[in-house]
């Protein structure tokens, strides 16, 4: 037999496997996109499980400035006219969570609706001092009511009317409600909410929230 006829197959056969080797390195080398799992593609890994991170305000609302636009809508109303030229009464922004506490910016703000109202009405301001009434108001499923010492407060300098205020505290935001309220029938002549940023210095003034009947402030 001529010796060609057994190297010629013997070669066919190496190229064979030589080439299906390199074919497999081939395949290898090429990765399948589909394979990969879903949360590695690049759509889903900007995504983040954990919620945004919350931020406090970190500016202050114009106090004046607010209750000057929540005093010219409440005085704005026409039932205003019925009181007359009588007084009215004002005394300290209560938290709404409890009528008998409040802060230094229950003190503020009641400060700030009192000056914008001497400049919208002439009826003379009555300031309730802690020492005339302890709790200026109370609760009736969820209503303001005069408590009995504001409506005898009332009746001794002929008051015609008594402004109550509350505020309500969230993370970002201090919402304060006003309310005119006649002093003889208790019918709410006039109402109004504002809004506050939950600022550095708002949140300054809310801390050491103390009770209306032993605080300092006389």
């Amino acid at each position: 037999m001529n010796p060609l006829h057994k190297i010629l197959p013997l070669a066919f056969v190496s190229l064979g496997l030589f080439g299906c080797s390199g074919s497999s390195l081939n395949l290898r080398a090429v990765e399948n996109p589909l394979r990969k799992p879903i949360h590695e593609h690049s759509y889903y890994s900007g995504l983040s499980n954990t919620e945004p991170e919350f931020v406090l305000p970190t500016k202050d609302g114009d106090y004046l400035a607010s209750a000057q636009n929540a005093i010219k809508s409440l005085f704005g109303s026409r039932n205003i006219s019925k009181l007359g030229d009588r007084p009215i009464i004002y005394g300290t922004t209560v938290n709404l969570n409890g009528y008998s506490m409040t802060s230094n910016f229950g003190r503020l703000t009641a400060e700030c609706l009192a000056t914008a109202a001497s400049q919208r009405t002439r009826n003379d301001l009555i300031k309730m001092t802690l020492r005339q009434s302890n709790v200026p108001i109370r609760s009736s499923q969820g209503e303001f009511l005069l408590s009995r010492e504001i409506g005898d407060l009332a009746r001794d300098f002929n008051a015609g009317a008594v402004l109550l205020s509350t505020y309500s505290v969230t993370p970002d935001t201090v919402y304060v409600q006003v309310q005119l309220v006649n002093a003889d029938t208790h019918a709410i002549v006039g109402t109004t909410l504002y809004e506050l940023p939950n600022g550095p210095r708002t949140r300054a003034l809310l801390k050491n929230q103390e009770s209306v009947a032993t605080s300092r402030y006389r």
